[in-house]
């Protein structure tokens, strides 16, 4: 299981004494209200990643809880960068993952946490791992079905983000989700190159 054991860097649950809690909270919870519990996923080499991450294609359904645990550990600034493009790429092989479900996980990905206060620069090289996954997502958003929508979705978490006053390049992470939304829904009314000849 991705989840399991406590991360134990991040110290014991709520700085109490006593053993931490074999059971997570609800995934369900909002981000803020959910512990973050990982497994040994984010410890493992990174090809058995990869073949665990596979596992995602051949199951039924992905539920919520399954999801929630999927973007805890793809978060995880332990998980190499190309890891999380497989994760994304295994996704983006389903056709039964609504765009409305998986654009959560990949703004989540590319903003960090200008979008999920857990996700807050731990060391420095956080900075430059999530310029790196801001481009591995906006690769990827051209793929989403039903990409016309994309604008209706995303529009409403970047707009109030470039109203705010953050790091400069926080606000070119945003700016180049924006490029690659619009790119994307370009690409699907196929204006991309330009106005049609007769």
């Amino acid at each position: 299981q991705m989840r399991g054991e406590s991360d134990k860097k991040g110290g014991k649950a709520g700085g109490g004494k006593g053993k931490a809690k074999d059971t997570a909270t609800p995934s369900a919870a909002p981000p803020s209200e959910r512990r973050s519990i990982l497994g040994p996923f984010v410890s493992l080499p990174e090809d058995c990643q990869r073949a665990a991450l596979e596992v995602l294609y051949f199951l039924p359904s992905l539920p919520p809880d399954l999801t929630a645990a999927l973007s805890d550990v793809l978060s995880n600034s332990l998980v190499p960068v190309t890891v999380v493009n497989y994760a994304l790429d295994v996704l983006g092989s389903r056709s039964d993952v609504p765009v409305d479900k998986e654009l959560p996980l990949l703004l989540r990905l590319a903003l960090g946490s200008l979008v999920n206060p857990q996700d807050k620069a731990k060391d420095a090289g956080v900075g430059q791992r999530q310029a790196e996954l801001c481009k591995v997502v906006c690769r990827h958003l051209p793929g989403l079905p039903y990409a016309e929508v994309l604008l209706e979705l995303v529009l409403p978490t970047l707009l109030p983000l470039l109203e705010r006053q953050q790091p400069t390049s926080a606000s070119a992470h945003v700016l180049q989700l924006l490029e690659a939304t619009y790119t994307a829904v370009l690409a699907t009314y196929e204006i991309a190159s330009g106005p049609a000849t007769d």
